[in-house]
């Protein structure tokens, strides 16, 4: 009876541990994906094969040690140095050296150079309130405070979004938008999060 008692502990934390490491969607697992292939093009000596070898070595990674629930609690912080580690070691694992470009810190640069603009206030919650288009998809940013991004390739996330009290456009679930010009029409804005990575991008508003 005693072990009878054991085997099904065993079983339900067996349950439970396997429930935890299998709450990445298709959809997530793709996201976690395309964010280091995006975090890989900055390394010029890194081909089109050997990032889909880190990427794929990463996803293992992440979504073998945190559960999706653990992941997207962290902050950025905290993401940035997991993804730098776990890249690092990925690429020792599979004998990649990795080089970084030149042209890196020049993007930074313009992003910080850009911060006191942003700080003025020189935009409004109803100033973004439409349909935003940029280089791979459009943005629905909906005046009852949800949004909804629609990615060339057929993908799509959604939520709820907000502007926080350091002018960051909030997307739930999705980034955080740091805005480094607008006009009104057009907007030039960094994306930082765990699954839009930290991409700059050139946006219409359409509608």
């Amino acid at each position: 009876m005693k072990n009878l008692v054991l085997i099904s502990i065993f079983a339900l934390f067996g349950t439970i541990s396997f429930a935890q490491s299998n709450d990445w969607t298709k959809d997530d697992r793709n996201n976690v994906f395309d964010e280091c292939m995006s975090a890989t093009s900055k390394y010029k000596n890194v081909n089109k094969e050997q990032q889909e070898s880190l990427s794929l070595c990463y996803l293992d990674e992440i979504t073998k040690k945190y559960s999706k629930k653990e992941f997207q609690a962290k902050i950025d912080i905290e993401i940035k140095r997991i993804q730098q580690a776990t890249i690092a070691q990925c690429a020792k694992n599979i004998g990649v050296s990795l080089e970084p470009t030149t042209d890196k810190p020049l993007e930074l640069k313009e992003v910080v150079q850009s911060k006191s603009k942003v700080n003025e206030g020189n935009f409004t919650r109803n100033d973004l309130v439409g349909i935003w288009r940029d280089e791979n998809s459009k943005t629905y940013f909906n005046d009852d405070a949800t949004y909804l991004v629609k990615w060339d390739n057929g993908k799509s996330q959604g939520g709820k979004w907000w502007i926080n009290s350091d002018r960051l456009v909030i997307m739930e679930g999705y980034s955080k938008i740091v805005i480094i010009t607008f006009d009104g029409k057009n907007l030039k804005y960094q994306q930082r999060g765990l699954l839009a990575g930290k991409s700059i991008y050139n946006a219409t508003k359409i509608e």
